[in-house]
């Protein structure tokens, strides 16, 4: 693309999610239990994955179809106004025992991080995914 920007960045409405972690299958990192996303202020809200302001965060929690994880998974939300990252919502992964998809709405968040609630998984996931989306 003539603008440098690749071709899942578009900063801008998007009808198809993209995903926030990169190029379409590339897994988001669930962050330890207790770890606070980095970027806790205005000029440093590096931490976790641009939203691009979208409105809807497609979550995936992909999963081997036999036993639950067994732990939550915080969403938290960063927003430019007020410089801190807080918890918006949370994903009950426990009875989860085959691929499931939420879809969130976020407001036009600027980032998005994802945060095991407890120390460690039962069973973890195959892998977590997320996008965001405009419709």
């Amino acid at each position: 693309m003539a603008t440098g920007r690749t071709s899942w960045e578009s900063y801008g409405r998007t009808r198809c999610p993209k995903n926030v972690a990169g190029a379409h299958g590339t897994a988001v990192t669930v962050l330890a239990h207790g770890a606070v996303p980095s970027g806790t202020t205005a000029t440093d809200g590096s931490g976790g994955y641009s939203t691009e302001n979208q409105r809807f965060l497609h979550v995936t929690v992909d999963n081997d179809g036999t036993s639950a994880p067994g732990r939550d998974i915080e969403v938290w939300t960063y927003s430019h106004f007020s410089g801190v990252w807080s918890i918006f919502t949370t994903i009950n992964c426990d009875a989860i025992t085959q691929n499931t998809t939420y879809v969130i709405e976020i407001y036009g968040a600027d980032r998005v991080a994802f945060v095991r609630d407890a120390d460690a998984w039962a069973v973890a996931p195959t892998a977590v995914y997320a996008a965001c989306s405009t419709f």
